[in-house]
């Protein structure tokens, strides 16, 4: 478990509550799951890291999420290949040889 996936699962549990009465505020919130709410994210980040430190608060926007979809593709024939950026595009490269192919 991350070190701030309990804020976050606090967050998503009493999300619909935060978008009803926090709306387009910051909230931040601390491994106790104490909620402080602000109005800039600037302000917000500053109160995190005064109370509580860099990296120990969850700091998020109060706003509807919009769902992300992800499609992961598998190509056998490029498996040990990347590809380099060259002045004319990108060229497809063996990483054990790092030869142009």
């Amino acid at each position: 478990m991350g070190k701030l996936d309990k804020q976050w699962d606090y967050y998503i549990s009493k999300e619909e509550e935060f978008l009803k009465n926090c709306y387009g505020k910051f909230l931040v919130i601390n491994e106790s799951l104490e909620v402080v709410v602000m109005d800039t994210i600037g302000d917000a980040y500053k109160l995190g890291c005064l109370a509580y430190g860099l990296g120990n608060f969850l700091l998020q926007e109060c706003v509807e999420r919009k769902p992300v979809y992800i499609r992961s593709v598998f190509y056998p024939e490029l498996e040990g290949k990347r590809f380099a950026r060259t002045k004319g595009g990108f060229r497809m490269v063996d990483i054990k040889k790092e030869e142009s192919l």
